[in-house]
This record gives C-alpha cells, structure tokens and sequence, in this order.
C-alpha cells in the first residue's frame, strides 16, 4: 500500500513537473515567436511599402523631369498657350505615360486660368474632366493635395506648392488600383489604406470612412503629404501559435517518455542551428560590390574587403574596365571571363589593389593614387596584351582622386560617365575625365541629333532644322580647342548628313 501510494505521490510530482515545465517552454516559445512575427511583419511592411513609396517616387521624379522640358517651361510661364505648345506639351506627356504606364499610373497637366487640361489621350475641357474623375471644384481649394477614389482608380490632383511652381499649375495623377497597389491588395496578413486628414480612402473600393479610434500602423508615404493606415489581421497568427502550441505539448509529453531520443533530437537541432549559423557568414565581396553600385549604403552592410580596410584614409581612384562593344554579335563573352581572370592575375602583384566583379562585361578596380601618366601606361599595355591574347577590345575609365569610403558610388558613376563618350576616343584605351572635357572628343553628334535635323529638313521645317543646327555649334563645338583637322572631320559629318537629305530629296517629285 505505503508502495502504491509513494508511486502516486512520485507521478503527481512528475506530473506536476512535466506541466510546469510543458507551461514554461510553451510561454517562452509563444514569447520568441511573437517577437518573430512582430519582426517580420514589420519587415514585410517595409518592403510592401518601400515597393509602393518607390512607385511613388517614380512618378514624382517623371514630374520633375517634364517640368524641366523646354515645351512644359513654356507652357507654365505663357500666359496666351499657342496650338504648337500644346502639341509639344502633349507629346512630352504621352512619353512618359507610354513608358510608366504599365506601372499602373497617368499623368495630366492643367492651369487654374485655362479651360484645358492636358491628358496623355489629349487635350480635354478642364471641367468636364474634373467633373469625370469626382473632383469638386469650390471645396478643397486650399488644399496642396486632394485625393479622389473612384471605382477603377484612386486620382490625385498635385498643386504648385508640393513643386514650388508658379501659381495655378496643377498636376493630375491617375493610380489604377489593380496595378499600382497590386502588391498591397489580397493581403490576408493585414490590411492597406490610404490616410490622410484623418479619412480613410479604401484602396480596393470606391469608399472613403472617417477613422475611428487608433488601431493600426501609420506608415509614412514617400514625397506626398499622405500616410498608409496598415491594420494587421493577428487572428491567422494566432491561431496557427495555437496549433503550434498544442503540437509542442504532445511532442513534450513525448519528450518525457522518451529521455534518451529527445537529447539525440536535441543534439541534431543543435548541428543544423551551427549549419545556418554557418551559412549566415557575411560576403563581403557582394557587399563591396552593392556599395559601388549604389545598391546599399555603407550603414546597411556589413564589412567591406580586407584589401579595402587596408586603403583607408588613402588616395584612392577608381579604374572601370569594361567591353568597348558589348552589342556586337560576334563578340564570345568567355574571352571577356578569361581577359578577366587575366586582370586580376596581372594586378595581383600589386596586394593593394582591389577588384570588384560588376557584372557580365565590366570590372572595377580600387587602387591607390597614382599620376595619370603611370595609371595610362600600366592599363594600356594590359589592355592591348588582352586585345591580342583573347581576341576582346576593352576599355578603361579613371576617376577622380577620394579618400571617403562614402565616395565609392560617386566616383563609380563618374567613370560611367567618361565611358558614355568611348566611341569619340579614337583608339585611347585609357580615359580620363579631362579627355571628354577638352573639346578634342566632342566634335560629332549623336545619330538621334542626326535623325531629327533630317526630319525637319524633309518635312520643310527650317526653323526647327537652324534651332538643332544651333544647338550642334552651341552644345558641341569649343572653338578655342578646335585645329584645322577638327573643323575637317566636323565638316566631313555635317556633309554626310546633309547628303543623305539631298538623297531622300531626290525620290521626290520636282513639285
């Protein structure tokens, strides 16, 4: 009997024990994955409205750019619009809406003293439209940003002083719900709405609700006096925390039945937590690589290269090397891996130099500063070794002379730069900043200046044909810089083209 009942007395403390200790382990696992959810969620947020904030952005910067066309500039500081003006100021917006359309966004132009107002499917009465899309003309007046749900799309109309623009410009945006917000909609995690002036503007239905209460995350909109009023759906979360809970008491009842199998679980939960561990190390060449290129800033990665520790508080230069013509067909992109390879292999003797692989058909180089002379030599007998050995023309951009790590994208974007004039060089294979500044490789212009002097030309257009000629001289030529070979060569080019009018010219009938 005194057996029994010390067997009884020992299973409630066991009992007892597994239940505390079941109540604990379940309290902590709810605790850590809480904080996991939390953590991710707001993650998931950020990246949800970085995509929309990033849109958003587009089409502010698209703003921008208009305005800073000579058509748009003209058209803001007319007070009488021409009809040519017009057209010009619809041609420009219809560019921009052929190119970002299809992410999900429209813009119009309008003028508060003008019945017109601009769209990328023309001109259309300024009323009639305002009226189309729900805007009401007396209220809201004052205000810098008036927003407009309707059934298919969510309009904002954009006024001169979110831009600094002159009085009575406005800007017209259409958002397509669908496409716009199509990573925000059928979000059964949570929920996204527009909020602003403590209204809600539902974004998958033509209702605006005034907000109640203060549930939910408000999220900063990106450039535009908004907020996005996220509320998470916790319901989903927890539910599943209970499946998982109740799943962790049986396998801890389990795990009390069986001693010796759970430290063996425990032991091999251990090894793969040591295995992720280890597949968590920092690539510290990626991260060189997305700070050059602008992909991350210095605060978001981690640690650079040894070698790049190394050059610290040096002077530094950049050397973009890159595939003179990437577009030609017969070009064999293994030859460029091994001229690569090469590369690396002829500076490595030199242990301060850093390499960063950018991408398919271009390699950058982190030295420290050297004369322009002894960067040219060493780059160009490289260069020509690999031309000869591998069968692939490349070629090299220099940058300025830095010392801040912070000037790696800067410098990076300079020799992309220089490298947007390499057809001009005429057989250098070393390029400088002073190269494409000197006036010795800028007398040409580009086929698509070529293409529009032809065009009015043909199409009788002499005003316009003299204002691009203009542009050619004015833009192009630096006359202290030019000899007697320039004016020659520039000559030769203005000829050619001109020809190719007096071709075209002659298909014509003598009327």
């Amino acid at each position: 009997m005194l057996k029994k009942e010390r067997g009884n007395v020992v299973f409630n403390k066991k009992l007892w024990f597994f239940l505390i200790f079941s109540s604990i382990i379940i309290f902590l696992f709810g605790v850590n994955e809480y904080r996991g959810y939390k953590k991710e969620e707001e993650l998931r947020v950020e990246r949800l409205l970085n995509k929309i904030n990033l849109k958003i952005e587009l089409f502010m910067s698209s703003i921008g750019d208009l305005e800073n066309t000579e058509p748009i500039k003209e058209y803001y500081n007319s007070k009488e619009i021409s009809y040519y003006n017009l057209i010009k100021v619809l041609q420009e917006i219809q560019k921009k809406n052929n190119i970002y359309g299809k992410s999900g966004y429209t813009l119009s132009l309008g003028k508060e003293n003008s019945d017109i107002i601009i769209t990328g499917d023309g001109t259309r009465n300024k009323f009639t439209y305002l009226k189309s899309i729900g805007a009401k003309e007396k209220n809201q007046e004052s205000s810098n940003l008036i927003l407009i749900p309707q059934e298919k799309e969510i309009s904002f109309i954009l006024k001169n002083k979110i831009f600094n623009l002159e009085e009575g410009i406005f800007w017209i945006v259409n958002l397509d719900r669908e496409l716009f917000f199509s990573d925000l909609f059928g979000n059964e995690m949570g929920k996204w709405e527009i909020l602003k002036d403590n209204k809600i503007y539902y974004l998958d239905k033509d209702i605006v609700a005034k907000r109640k209460g203060n549930n939910g995350y408000v999220l900063r909109s990106s450039g535009l006096n908004f907020k996005f009023l996220y509320t998470p759906n916790n319901a989903t979360f927890y539910q599943m925390l209970f499946l998982k809970s109740f799943v962790i008491f049986v396998g801890l009842a389990l795990l009390a039945m069986l001693i010796d199998y759970s430290i063996r679980l425990y032991r091999e939960r251990k090894d793969l937590i040591g295995e992720i561990n280890s597949l968590a190390v920092v690539d510290r060449r990626k991260n060189l690589r997305d700070f050059v290129l602008g992909i991350r800033k210095i605060g978001e990665i981690g640690e650079l290269t040894r070698k790049v520790k190394a050059l610290q508080g040096r002077k530094l230069k950049i050397v973009l090397v890159e595939i003179f013509d990437s577009d030609d067909e017969g070009l064999d992109f293994k030859n460029f891996t091994l001229a690569r390879e090469y590369l690396k292999d002829s500076l490595s003797t030199e242990s301060v130099y850093e390499h960063i692989d950018i991408d398919y058909k271009s390699i950058a180089f982190i030295i420290p500063e050297e004369s322009d002379s002894v960067i040219e030599d060493a780059f160009h007998f490289i260069l020509e070794n690999i031309g000869q050995k591998y069968n692939v023309e490349l070629i090299a951009a220099v940058s300025h002379e830095f010392v801040s790590l912070e000037s790696f994208p800067q410098e990076y974007i300079t020799c992309k730069k220089i490298l947007d004039a390499k057809f001009m060089a005429k057989g250098r294979k070393v390029l400088f900043s002073e190269n494409i500044k000197s006036g010795k490789l800028i007398l040409t212009y580009p086929i698509e200046t070529e293409a529009k002097l032809v065009s009015k030309l043909l199409n009788g257009n002499l005003q316009g044909a003299k204002k691009i000629v203009d542009e050619i001289f004015v833009d192009r030529i630096n006359p202290e810089a030019m000899d007697k070979k320039d004016i020659k060569e520039f000559t030769g080019l203005l000829y050619n083209t001109l020809n190719r009018v007096v071709v075209q010219l002659k298909e014509f009938e003598s009327s």
